[in-house]
């Protein structure tokens, strides 16, 4: 409505840790977070109670953005007290914190007219449903899956981001969270292309749009990005064979799941839990 047109609005971007260099170098671009003369030097908030993802993802965005001032905070409540005194153009945000989860820091971001307009980028391990989508979509203009990105793709969704003039609640935007939910709720079953849209009430072709748009990928791709990284827990942590592995995260063929896990992690599931597992094969 005319109200959500005008008015002011947060940005958002929904990446699933753990997060690679190249996704956030991606997610960055999509800010509009690019080389840095003096007059237009960007303030980051990084905030994190994960201490090792703290400095990883600074020094990710230093080693790329050294122009870039980074503030860090390692709870939600000291992401305000920064936000209340600082002008922050970017956010990376941490959903489950002590003290204010990330929920709670977007709601008095939106409060304060001084933050109202500020890109976020979620960055998260939470599998967001519907209900969370849902929440999001009031004041943020972008949601991107966390942890299913390279560090090259990451930093460029946040160069964009900084770049583009924010889209608050679209309904291109809330068509594709829709179907992000809905895979992160139903990858262990099968399915299709046609599920999605029928599920979102869209064409595939219109889905596939604005699901490129929001995330970068198709919706199949980013299906088998999310099997591949449940999968990855599934090798890391059980001693379930990769059959059932391949089973329980919505593959029906293994050799297939075998495939998608190669191309995507660049090993096989064997090598992946060889390498990472608590569990010798």
């Amino acid at each position: 409505d005319g109200e959500k047109e005008t008015g002011s609005m947060l940005v958002l971007d929904y990446l699933m840790k753990p997060v690679g260099a190249g996704e956030l170098l991606q997610a960055l671009s999509r800010q509009g977070l690019t080389s840095a003369k003096q007059d237009d030097i960007k303030t980051i908030l990084i905030a994190d109670d994960d201490p090792g993802v703290l400095e990883i993802n600074s020094s990710i965005i230093h080693e790329h953005f050294p122009a870039h001032r980074i503030l860090k905070a390692c709870d939600g409540r000291a992401a305000l007290e920064i936000l209340g005194k600082t002008l922050v153009n970017l956010v990376l945000l941490d959903l489950m914190m002590p003290e204010v989860d990330g929920f709670g820091v977007l709601a008095q971001m939106r409060e304060w007219e001084a933050t109202r307009d500020t890109s976020v980028i979620v960055l998260t391990s939470k599998t967001l449903t519907e209900s969370d989508m849902a929440r999001l979509n009031q004041g943020v203009a972008m949601v991107i899956r966390k942890g299913l990105y390279g560090a090259q793709e990451m930093l460029g969704h946040i160069e964009t981001t900084l770049a583009r003039n924010p889209r608050l609640g679209s309904d291109s935007q809330r068509l594709a969270r829709k179907a992000m939910a809905y895979i992160h709720e139903n990858y262990a079953r099968p399915l299709s292309r046609e599920d999605l849209a029928r599920h979102v009430n869209a064409s595939d072709g219109h889905l596939a749009r604005c699901f490129r748009q929001e995330t970068g990928l198709t919706p199949m791709v980013y299906l088998n990005r999310y099997r591949v990284h449940q999968a990855q827990t599934l090798l890391a942590t059980t001693r379930q064979s990769v059959t059932a592995i391949a089973l329980a995260c919505g593959f029906s063929d293994v050799n297939y799941f075998s495939r998608v896990f190669r191309q995507e992690i660049g090993r096989s599931p064997l090598a992946y839990r060889r390498e990472n597992g608590a569990w010798k094969v």
